[in-house]
């Protein structure tokens, strides 16, 4: 954290050749977060290759799709979209990279087609992990599924998404709704995560 928090190309090329190869995926999970972090062209080319997005590690896919999420580059889009409809890839990074690909995607218009699509995946925790990506788009069509999850969705886990989603979004037309859902849900966890989402859209 200290070397990524210089932004230096030093840094950069340090975290790097720090990550190749590293048998601790914790280790691994910060230094592409910096790398997220510091973004720029070298950066982002080694997230989505070979040691990142298109490595044969789950774990280190998953964190590489996190860390091109912090960078929120449009450029990473394509990338994303491979992995993403690529039918081998695990629910793990499907999710993450669905997250990652709401951040960077910048209205793309396929990008906003496979994220809706995957929203409504039969895996309820893919289902989750893409829904509370939508909250990253910010639009009114990415609000309507958030509220069509929160108040339909029968996994009270997609719901917390669809609240954490709404946080993510920020919009304050969505607080009469949460407040509404943080009372009527039975499941505890989905009204512990709408008043957080409350005091997120807040500012709190």
């Amino acid at each position: 954290e200290k070397v990524g928090g210089e932004g230096t190309r030093a840094a950069r090329d340090a975290l790097i050749k720090f990550s190749i190869g590293r048998k601790s995926k914790k280790y691994v999970k910060a230094a592409f977060l910096e790398l997220g972090d510091i973004g720029g062209k070298t950066a982002r080319e080694f997230l989505c290759g070979k040691h990142g997005l298109l490595s044969k590690d789950v774990l280190v896919q998953q964190f590489a799709a996190d860390g091109l999420g912090r960078m929120r580059d449009a450029r990473a889009t394509g990338p994303l979209l491979d992995v993403l409809t690529n039918r081998r890839t695990k629910t793990l990074v499907a999710g993450a990279g669905a997250q990652a690909l709401a951040k960077c995607s910048s209205g793309d218009e396929k990008a906003t087609e496979v994220v809706f699509g995957f929203s409504r995946h039969k895996k309820a925790s893919i289902r989750g992990a893409v829904v509370e990506g939508l909250g990253y788009f910010g639009t009114e069509e990415a609000l309507r599924r958030l509220e069509e999850v929160l108040t339909t969705d029968t996994n009270a886990e997609v719901r917390v998404a669809a609240a954490r989603g709404f946080g993510h979004a920020k919009r304050t037309e969505a607080l009469e709704l949460l407040r509404k859902a943080a009372a009527d849900d039975r499941s505890a966890s989905v009204s512990k995560a709408c008043l957080e989402a409350i005091a997120e859209i807040q500012g709190d």
